[in-house]
């Protein structure tokens, strides 16, 4: 390529390499503005656009997310939609780019892989094969190790996560294994067992490797628990066990690059939760402690995938936080879990304040824009400021780091480069 033609777009190709940098950073490359807060404090109140440098009539825009919004063929020939926060989709934002600067100049085309690419799930809808046959006994896992894929579920995903009720879980696989079941339970027992598969599913998928066919672990259980599920009226026969079953559901099927179905299934859970108030703080009706708890675990956690997922997909946000009055959940049993759940929903809740400020529907930005990304940074540092506290990160030593720790660091500085 001619130096001449790539000397110009050379900032946009180091911001197009840095996929975790997008839009801040491509914004910043393409809006100069300079903020002095002394120059604020000492003249008194200024206007947002004074406070910004950014007149309201100015042409500023994320290149992201501005309209019409484009779509490709992937692979398989189907469209797909460029989401404007979609981390899958910013690579191709950028080569675009990249290509609408060199104009003429030769450039790779990038392989737009379709969804579920890295594992393969043979479907009921697609699949040639008879529907799965009742699971007998003798093809699920014994008492004693359904107990430690349990465990090893909750170990791993514990601390970031609500996905079952842990005491009423086991009542359940205690009694379903002390009938010696020679089949799947009967219908008043469905959802459980559902519950019971995606559990499974998930416990084997952490520990074991996975299989040289690009087949999942755990993905018989799955399908079986897909084939099972029940229509909409069946749903709401047991509304927040049907929730922790799709977010489970959806992890999984996240987990291994099926987004578009994870997607899918963690609305039908908000839907659900909606309709039955969980976003609302509860009282009455005979409302324990107990149910209380699971209640609030069950909402953030279904929020946390939510918009998680949503992001992911460059789809808008369902709801608004100011609709949501739920209380965190407080310590039942572990103070150090809580905090971290509670950590997690904080640094979901800022991915949702840099989305709303960022993403617009047009791709303009308000005069108040970087007034807004000042305040989200701010909140963000404050995260982190506590993150250091209640977090050990410490590498000295030989004692390993906690995993959902590492994890939520990890989360913290990807919110934090959006």
């Amino acid at each position: 390529m001619n130096s001449n033609v790539l000397r110009p777009i050379f900032p946009i190709l180091v911001l197009a390499t840095q996929v975790n940098v997008s839009a801040f950073a491509v914004i910043a490359e393409t809006m100069k503005y300079k903020v002095s807060e002394d120059e604020t404090d000492a003249g008194g109140a200024t206007s947002d656009a004074e406070t910004t440098g950014i007149d309201d009539a100015a042409e500023i825009c994320n290149p992201l997310a501005t309209t019409p919004s484009k779509v490709i063929e992937d692979t398989e020939g189907r469209r797909r939609f460029l989401g404007p926060s979609s981390t899958w989709a910013y690579i191709q934002q950028a080569m675009s780019i990249l290509q609408h600067c060199i104009k003429d100049q030769p450039s790779p085309q990038l392989p737009a892989t379709s969804d579920g690419g890295a594992f393969v799930l043979d479907w009921p809808s697609t699949s040639q094969a008879t529907p799965t046959a009742p699971l007998t006994i003798d093809r699920l896992p014994s008492l004693t190790y359904s107990l430690y894929l349990t465990d090893t579920v909750k170990f791993y995903l514990g601390p970031m996560y609500h996905l079952y009720d842990e005491d009423i879980f086991r009542q359940r696989l205690n009694d379903f294994y002390a009938t010696g079941p020679s089949v799947e339970p009967s219908r008043s027992s469905r959802l459980w067992f559902i519950q019971y598969l995606l559990i499974m599913a998930l416990g084997k998928a952490l520990i074991l490797p996975g299989s040289s066919d690009k087949r999942p672990t755990g993905c018989d259980y799955v399908l079986r628990a897909i084939e099972l599920l029940p229509d909409v009226h069946g749903y709401y026969i047991d509304s927040i066990l049907s929730v922790e079953i799709l977010c489970c559901l959806s992890l999984y099927l996240q987990s291994i690059d099926h987004r578009n179905a994870a997607y899918n299934y963690i609305g039908q859970a908000l839907r659900i939760a909606l309709s039955q108030g969980f976003h609302r703080e509860l009282t009455g009706a005979s409302l324990t402690a107990k149910e209380l708890y699971r209640h609030r675990c069950a909402w953030w956690t279904l929020y946390i995938l939510d918009k998680r997922f949503s992001s992911l997909m460059g789809a808008p946000n369902c709801i608004q936080d100011n609709e949501i009055t739920v209380l965190l959940p407080e310590p039942d049993h572990d103070q150090g879990d809580c905090q971290m759940f509670g950590l997690h929903v904080r640094l979901t809740r800022l991915l949702a304040d840099v989305l709303r400020t960022v993403y617009t529907v047009t791709g303009r930005l308000k005069s108040t824009y970087v007034k807004d990304a000042q305040k989200a940074l701010r909140k963000t540092a404050a995260v982190g400021k506590e993150f250091r506290q209640d977090c050990d990160l410490t590498t000295m030593g030989t004692a390993p780091i906690s995993r959902a720790s590492a994890t939520l660091m990890l989360y913290y500085h990807q919110v934090s480069s959006f």
